[in-house]
């Protein structure tokens, strides 16, 4: 997938697999061994441009084929050369290595590892950049490049095979890429394909750093692909995944521990088989509440005509289902659940034919009638998951108007029933606090489907994540030795089906060895899926990752609270302490963090977020929205940036998201103030985002011309040790700590905090 570029004038091309915890990452680059005049607006180290950066990956059963093909081009006027270094990966075993340039293949000579490192560390100081500090104590292949003509392009293609490390269940690959040093204008093309086949069931399949798209082909085999266009890739692309021949649901834990005095991270995935096995469906209850107010004339009533049409399509002939229509007044179909019969779904579509927009918005009415039949079941209900689609384009103005008081009816009905609701807002006049307060309340979603969406899309697809339950009323614990569970993400655990997939992160306090259990019920019968896991005691021990991703939807969850019931001065500081810690970058954390750094009078050479320019409009205005607005563009707008946090299932999911806001902002209409004013911030967090790097398990911001460690907002006013850039003293002390080089890594002015002591890099030239 990608490939993390740190090198001095220099392309990355290739990565590997991360064997051991704390393990540096690998990247290949070309050292250009005179760069000649550089282009405007390149690095001066790095005279080439990265035009694409594809992977292929195929594991089978635990082996790695890695394929790369970069494309990098030279734009200026001067013939290049240099040398291409790749360095092997930590841990793994590599046991073949091809590369060609241009069609012809290449040997490369195996350099050890303490003649890379004199390599890399003369570089650095010849050219001033420490970006191959990271390398640290690796050997590498390393080939000569020439020529390298001007305004033409390099075709590099390499390929390694490596045995995955194994850890229980659970099998990891990783592939690094951060490109920003390396090409001055975003990539063209950046793509991972990862083919997995195993003899053994594949269950859980998660990247906790990419959006990827999982698509399966039976128990055994999977695709999984990430792609971006004119994108600066800078994580580390990771995957996940379980094997699990004996359980019917797969379930893994990770770990992570910062220090050995503070609490740990933990990441739980539970996956159940792809399909239920035959002849174990688990028959559902559901209903769909539809809204066919005067607001859903036209093309919106025809693409939910049509995603009905589809939904009830998908229902199972064991499953029963009730359709309720709703506008001034509720009108059920039928007299109350009915088998999911052809005769029945053939009526039901009928019905569905005949809606005509018109009247107002009964939403409390609609609410009840879709309940009832719901609470009319018998003892059969213990057995049968229930469901409630509920789709609205429009504020309650009929009946009970009040959010918080149906809330608390909805809440109160459904009680100890399991009932989930499913809640869609149509366009911008929704109200949020409603819809999201539904679905929290009952373990449902919130989806809403702005102007540009199609509504048919999104409720197709909610029907077939519905489709077959695999587990329902799940809860999660852990029984044995010290370990004890908090904050756990999300809070109340939603019901899982096959096909899908649960990721719970969370802090853990305590170490050794613990049972850890996941219960629910799978048709009326109790179900116990569980794990012994050895809870870490150590520092810097497992997946780096886990305490942002942990971080993100812990404030995801925090700004909800926000919205829905004011903000407080714990709620307030809390986000901000966890923003300004892990790098987590939206509007609403950016103002908390400024309002905060202003409040107490941070210096600003140790600011980490900078105020907006004047043309961006006002954060505290668009903060006060995000708080108090209960509909419009900007309020669903801040309701799916904060619901995307809570909910993330990777690092970039976020970025993913806020992207997409933008878009359906932009497209608002031009009187619409709310939602140009929210556009700016937008991209002033954008900004904020560019001025931040996370590294390992350290979050640093560039302020001016240093790297500050985000620690030091806690620590600022402790002694600092001052080292010179390229001075032996600095050098000493990258080899003295395996961490340290890839920090340093950033530039040659880095302020960081290790083992207790603060570390104050300067550049004397400057």
């Amino acid at each position: 997938m990608f490939g993390r570029t740190r090198a001095l004038v220099a392309l990355a091309i290739l990565a590997a697999l991360a064997g051991a915890p704390g393990t540096a990452s690998a990247d290949g680059f070309i050292v250009v061994t005179q760069p000649g005049v550089v282009p405007p607006g390149h690095p001066p180290f790095a005279p080439l441009e990265i035009q694409s950066h594809h992977v292929k990956v195929a594991i089978r059963d635990q082996v790695a084929i890695t394929e790369v093909e970069q494309v990098f081009r030279n734009p200026g006027e001067q013939r290049l050369e240099g040398d291409y270094f790749f360095p092997i990966p930590v841990a793994a075993a590599v046991d073949r290595f091809t590369m060609e340039i241009d069609g012809r293949e290449q040997k490369a000579e195996l350099v050890d590892a303490a003649e890379a490192r004199r390599i890399y560390e003369d570089i650095v100081r010849r050219m001033r950049d420490p970006a191959l500090l990271e390398y640290g104590e690796r050997g590498a292949f390393r080939v000569h490049v020439f020529p390298i003509e001007p305004h033409s392009t390099k075709r590099i293609r390499l390929a390694y095979t490596q045995v995955l490390r194994r850890d229980g269940g659970t099998v990891d690959y990783e592939y690094p890429l951060d490109t920003e040093k390396l090409s001055a204008a975003p990539i063209d093309s950046v793509s991972v394909t990862v083919h997995v086949e195993s003899k053994t069931p594949l269950k859980a399949i998660w990247s906790p750093t990419h959006a990827v798209e999982v698509k399966r082909s039976g128990e055994l085999e999977a695709l999984v692909g990430f792609e971006q266009s004119h994108a600066r890739p800078d994580t580390a692309f990771r995957l996940f995944y379980d094997l699990d021949a004996s359980a019917a649901v797969g379930l893994s834990v990770l770990t992570y521990r910062e220090s050995a005095t503070d609490e740990g991270y933990f990441a739980l995935l539970a996956s159940p088989c792809a399909a239920s096995p035959a002849g174990q469906e688990i028959p559902k209850d559901v209903v769909f509440a539809v809204d066919t107010s005067g607001s859903m004339k036209g093309a919106k009533l025809d693409q939910l005509r049509r995603a009905l049409r589809q939904a009830i399509g998908t229902l199972r002939s064991r499953d029963r289902f009730q359709v309720v229509r709703f506008s001034t007044e509720a009108e059920p179909l039928f007299p109350g659940l009915v088998e999911a019969s052809d005769a029945n779904r053939a009526r039901a579509l009928a019905f569905v034919d005949a809606f005509e927009a018109a009247g107002g918005t009964a939403i409390g009415e609609a609410l009840s009638r879709a309940l009832a039949p719901i609470e009319a079941r018998g003892a059969e209900a213990v057995s049968r998951p229930s469901i409630v689609a509920f789709v609205t384009d429009g504020l309650p103005t009929v009946g009970q108007t009040d959010a918080l008081e149906l809330v608390a009816a909805a809440r109160a009905r459904v009680g100890e029933r399991g009932t989930r609701i499913f809640a869609f807002g149509v366009g911008e006049d929704v109200d949020t606090r409603l819809l999201d307060g539904l679905a929290e309340a009952t373990r449902g979603v919130a989806q809403y489907v702005g102007a540009q969406r199609d509504i048919e899309r999104e409720v197709a697809s909610f029907a077939a994540r519905i489709g077959r339950p695999a587990l329902t009323g799940l809860a999660l614990g852990v029984d044995g030795g010290e370990v004890r569970f908090s904050k756990v993400q999300p809070r109340a655990l939603p019901d899982l089906f096959h096909g899908d997939q649960l990721v719970v992160l969370g802090r853990f306090a305590g170490s050794g060895k613990a049972r850890v259990k996941l219960t629910g019920s799978a048709a009326g019968t109790a179900r116990v899926v569980e794990q012994v896991v050895d809870f870490p005691a150590a520092a810097a021990t497992g997946a780096p990752f886990l305490p942002k991703l942990w971080a993100t939807r812990r404030v995801g969850f925090l700004l909800q609270e926000i919205r829905r019931g004011g903000e407080s001065a714990e709620l307030r500081d809390e986000v901000t302490a966890l923003a300004r810690r892990h790098g987590l970058v939206t509007p609403y954390t950016s103002y908390l963090v400024l309002e905060d750094e202003r409040r107490k009078d941070v210096p600003a050479p140790l600011a980490t977020v900078a105020p907006p320019p004047a043309s961006s409009g006002s954060p505290q205005a668009d903060f006060n929205v995000f708080r108090n607005a209960p509909s419009g563009a900007a309020a669903v707008a801040g309701s799916k940036v904060a619901g995307a946090m809570r909910d993330a299932g990777s690092l970039d999911e976020l970025g993913v998201r806020q992207r997409e806001v933008r878009r359906e902002l932009a497209a608002q209409p031009s009187d619409d103030h709310g939602a140009e004013a929210l556009g700016q911030s937008l991209r002033w967090a954008e900004e904020q985002g560019q001025r931040q790097r996370t590294v390992g398990r350290k979050t640093f911001y560039r302020n001016g011309t240093r790297w500050i460690d985000a620690e030091l907002s806690e620590h600022g006013a402790d002694p600092r040790e001052r080292i010179v850039f390229g001075s032996p003293e600095y050098f000493a002390i990258a080899r003295e700590h395996r961490e340290l080089g890839a920090w340093l890594a950033l530039g040659r002015e880095v302020l960081v905090r290790v083992d207790g002591r603060t570390l104050e890099i300067v550049d004397e030239s400057r």
